[in-house]
């Protein structure tokens, strides 16, 4: 008998055909309405595209993205309504359960938060409109419940219906490589643009802006129409991941030694600091994870990390070594941010204001320095239960003495201040277990484990969409090739 915990080293590949060469599905050509959400989902990540600001439209950026997601709920709404057609999401299935378990931890926790003060700041006998009401940072919260459950619904649970076949699956990464290649084109232009503009005319180009209605150009870093350049670092990751996955899906070599040296070229120059505090995040997840089963390859791999990021961190300490180029447009920075930070204990005990690079970033310190002072009271029970979705904004509006919206940028940050250490974890679980209950095939179960580490990892960095696309490709290919095993051991007689 075979169960959904199984896993079948000796199947070669995702069975993405049957062995006689039909298929176990009868697979019809890609319908508008999926190429709707294929596309829809593929530039999501890409910020430079938000039309409206955030302060302008409720507190939630209106893009392109988002009126084609519009279109899909729109259309699956009139099916429901007029056809009786509905997807039907299962919240305890083996792909869903871990979320669901995540959610409803918050969403307990939050409503405990709220009686034991967590949101006790907020004035919420202001009179306002309901319009008023839904835009301030009054709903913030409620708000933030429904952006976390919208993101798994829309880029996980949908994914599984619409990239239900191969051809659904094959348009996808026909698409992504498309989207992918324009945009590690147009940033690489708009970068060597500008380094030969300042070399041979001494003009200062300013080249793409982060976003569309923003005056502001990050510099000499690659961001492409991908916004800023710490999300432009996780896109680049979910290339990666993405052609790595792809090659399996193909049984093809796309993401070749070429093409990797290119995209890791490009994440270089991001020069995101909070990409390599995702990628710290992802060290320390990987070592976690691997640690039982440590061989004298994953000694290698993580011997060769400990290297590399040793190797970054003397070009931090001593840009002097390095080349004049990389001396004066990608250390000076991140040297800043260690400069500022060793003075930003003395700053915060005295109540001093806080100066320097740093100061850009308070959004991520202030919560870590409110579960701190806490500790210090011996009050553990926030770091491991947290203090309720939302909180974190209400936090820094707190110390930052202003009101808005102010969540950290950090999505480690923002859940161990929100969420506390068991939420990280159930957090965790809900990306990782479906791929071993659902895989049939262990290469796919050993890649997608591993790029589902690093993206989370690099989600801990910086908060991003992508961690919940590639959580939905991943999770249809893991349908999909689960069906198709059990359909072949149906149709043989087992």
């Amino acid at each position: 008998m075979i169960t959904n915990r199984t896993i079948h080293p000796q199947n070669d590949g995702l069975n993405r055909e049957r062995r006689d060469g039909s298929s176990s599905f009868k697979e019809s050509s890609v319908s508008l309405f999926t190429k709707f959400y294929v596309f829809s989902i593929l530039i999501e990540p890409l910020q430079y595209f938000v039309l409206v600001p955030q302060d302008m439209s409720f507190n939630i950026n209106a893009n392109p993205s988002r009126l084609l997601q519009l279109i899909v709920l729109l259309v699956l709404c009139c099916k429901f309504l007029f056809k009786g057609k509905s997807i039907v999401a299962r919240p305890f299935s083996d792909l869903n359960k871990n979320f669901t378990y995540f959610f409803l931890f918050s969403v307990f926790f939050g409503i405990l938060g709220y009686f034991m003060g967590s949101y006790s700041h907020l004035n919420l006998q202001v009179s306002l409109n309901f319009m008023d009401f839904v835009s301030s940072i009054y709903a913030r919260p409620i708000i933030e419940f429904i952006i976390l459950l919208y993101y798994f619904i829309y880029f996980v649970v949908l994914a599984q219906f619409f990239l239900a076949t191969k051809k659904d699956i094959d348009y996808f990464f026909r698409s992504f490589k498309i989207v992918f290649f324009v945009l590690l084109f147009v940033g690489f232009t708009e970068l060597l643009i500008k380094i030969g503009s300042e070399i041979f005319w001494g003009a200062n180009f300013e080249g793409i802006n982060i976003q569309f209605h923003k005056d502001v150009s990050p510099g000499k870093r690659f961001h492409s129409f991908i916004g800023e350049p710490r999300a432009a670092f996780m896109y680049l990751f979910l290339g990666l991941a993405l052609f790595s996955i792809m090659d399996i899906w193909n049984n093809t070599k796309k993401l070749t030694f070429f093409l990797t040296l290119i995209i890791l070229t490009a994440i270089f120059l991001t020069q995101a600091v909070s990409g390599v505090i995702g990628l710290i995040c992802a060290y320390f997840l990987l070592l976690f994870y691997y640690f039982r089963r440590l061989s004298i390859k994953t000694v290698i791999f993580f011997s060769s990390f400990i290297i590399s990021a040793s190797l970054v961190i003397l070009v931090i300490l001593y840009p002097s070594t390095v080349y004049g180029l990389i001396d004066n447009f990608l250390t000076v920075r991140i040297r800043g941010y260690l400069e500022s930070s060793f003075y930003l204990h003395r700053a915060l005990s005295n109540g001093e204001f806080v100066v320097g690079q740093i100061a850009q970033v308070m959004n991520n310190v202030y919560p870590l320095w409110h579960l701190w002072i806490e500790m210090l009271e011996f009050n553990c029970f926030h770091i491991f239960f947290g203090n309720g979705v939302g909180s974190s904004s209400i936090i820094n509006n707190y110390y930052a003495k202003e009101v808005g919206v102010l969540n950290p940028n950090s999505a480690f940050i923002k859940m161990l201040y929100e969420n506390g250490i068991i939420g990280i974890l159930l957090f965790i679980s809900a990306f990782l277990s479906p791929i071993k209950k659902m895989s049939v095939d262990y290469e796919i179960f050993r890649k997608l484990t591993f790029w589902m580490i690093i993206m989370l990892g690099i989600y801990f960095g910086h908060k991003s969409s992508t961690l919940f696309i590639f959580a939905g490709v991943s999770f249809a290919i893991l349908k999909y090739n689960f069906m198709e095993k059990n359909n072949d051991l149906i149709k043989s007689g087992i």
